[in-house]
C-alpha cells in the first residue's frame, strides 16, 4: 500500500528493535536526519537507564554503596549484603515514623501509609533474604515477545489458577528477552521463570543452571497453559531434596590480616573431615550448638597442607575460607551438601 489513512492496521518490516505498545512512529522524508535522532534519543534512554541502575531501590527506599564493592556484591545478589542493606532501609522507615509521631498534629495517613510500607518491607525481607517461602503458592517470572501476548497470557494464567483453586505470584512480567536481574530474583524467591517465544543467552542459561532456577520457553501459548495445568494438578513444582556429601570439624582457626590486596582480614578454619568429602562443587553450611547457624555457602580456598586441592576426604586435614563469609569459630561443624530434585507428592 502506497498510504495508510489513520486507524489503519498496517505491518512494518525493517525494525531493528521490538517497539512497545503506545511508542510512536514518525515519517521523516530525510532518511539521515532520521538515524541521527533516532540514535540520540536511544542514547538518552540508555542513559537514563544506567543512571536508575547507579541508584537501586528496595521497597521505595534508596540504597547508599559505601565502595564499589559493596555495589557489586550487591548486584551480584549476596545475600549478606542485601540483609545489611534491607536493615538499613527498614531504619529509614523507622526514622520517618518517629519523626511523625514526635509532631504535635500528626499526619495521620503519611502514618498509616508508612506503617503499612514497614510491614510491607518486613514480608520483603522475610521472603527474599530469609528464605522463607511460602510452598503452597507458585512463583513465576513471565516474559513474552510483545505486550498483546504477555497480557493474553496473565489473563489465561489467572482463570487457570482459579480452575484449580491454585496460588499463583507473578513476580515480574515483561516484554523481551531474559535478563540477570530476572534469574537473581528467581533464585531469592524461589520462582519458575516461563517464557514465549523468548531467548536466553548461553552464559544466562548457565547461570540458572547453577543457580537451580528453572527456565521454560515455549512457541504455543496452549503448551504453557498445559505446563501449568499439569502444575497444578500434582500440586507445585517438585522441591529439591537436601543431600548431605560431607561433614567436618573446626579444630582452629587463623587469623590472617588485611593487606593491600584485602582490606579485610580474613579467618581460615582448620578442619577434619569426619565422614564424606568436601568439594567446590558442594554449598555448604555452618552448624552451630547443633542448629544451622548460616546456609548456603561456598568454598573459596580449600587446602591440605599448604597446596590449594580441589578435595578433602574423610579422615583428611586442611584449611578452608568461605565466600562472603568470616565468622567461622572453633568448635563449629560444616556439612558439604547439594540439592537434588524429588517428584513433588502428588495429590
Amino acid at each position: 500500500m502506497e498510504e495508510a489513512p489513520p486507524s489503519s492496521a498496517v505491518e512494518i518490516i525493517g525494525l531493528k528493535e521490538l517497539p512497545e505498545n503506545g511508542d510512536m512512529i514518525i515519517g521523516m522524508s530525510d532518511g539521515e536526519k532520521a538515524k541521527i535522532i533516532a540514535t540520540r534519543r536511544k542514547m538518552n534512554k540508555e542513559a537514563r537507564e544506567r543512571l536508575a541502575n547507579q541508584e537501586p531501590m528496595i521497597m521505595g527506599q534508596k540504597i547508599k554503596f559505601s565502595n564499589w564493592r559493596e555495589r557489586r556484591k550487591f548486584h551480584s545478589g549476596s545475600k549478606e549484603i542485601i540483609m545489611e542493606k534491607m536493615i538499613e532501609c527498614e531504619n529509614t522507615i523507622r526514622e520517618k515514623i518517629e519523626k511523625i509521631k514526635a509532631k504535635d498534629n500528626q499526619d495521620e495517613e503519611e502514618l498509616l501509609k508508612l506503617e503499612l510500607e514497614l510491614e510491607a518491607h518486613q514480608l520483603y525481607v522475610q521472603e527474599m533474604v530469609e528464605g522463607k517461602q511460602d510452598d503452597a503458592t507458585l512463583k513465576v517470572i513471565l516474559k513474552a515477545q510483545d505486550k498483546g501476548t504477555l497480557e493474553t497470557l496473565l489473563d489465561q494464567i489467572n482463570k487457570l489458577a482459579t480452575k484449580y483453586d491454585a496460588k499463583v505470584d507473578i513476580l515480574d512480567s515483561g516484554v523481551g528477552n531474559i535478563t540477570e536481574a530476572e534469574i537473581h530474583d528467581a533464585k531469592h524467591f524461589g520462582a519458575l521463570i516461563l517464557g514465549m517465544d523468548i531467548v536466553c543467552p548461553f552464559e544466562l542459561a548457565k547461570m540458572a543452571q547453577a543457580e537451580k532456577v528453572q527456565i521454560k520457553s515455549y512457541k504455543i501459548i496452549y503448551d504453557i497453559l498445559d505446563e501449568l495445568s499439569s502444575i497444578f494438578k500434582r500440586g507445585g513444582l517438585s522441591k529439591p531434596e537436601i543431600q548431605i556429601q560431607g561433614t567436618a570439624s573446626i579444630k582452629q582457626i587463623f587469623e590472617i590480616k588485611a593487606d593491600k590486596k584485602s582490606k579485610e582480614g580474613k579467618k581460615v578454619a582448620g578442619i577434619i573431615v569426619n565422614s564424606g568429602q568436601f568439594t567446590r562443587k558442594y554449598k555448604y553450611r555452618l552448624m552451630r550448638g547443633g542448629k544451622i547457624f548460616k546456609d548456603n555457602l561456598e568454598i573459596s580456598s580449600l587446602k591440605h597442607l599448604k597446596a590449594e586441592v580441589n578435595e578433602l576426604k574423610k579422615g583428611k586435614e586442611g584449611g578452608i575460607t568461605l565466600f562472603d563469609f568470616n565468622g567461622l569459630a572453633e568448635g563449629d561443624q560444616l556439612e558439604a551438601y547439594e540439592l537434588v530434585k524429588a517428584e513433588a507428592p502428588k495429590k
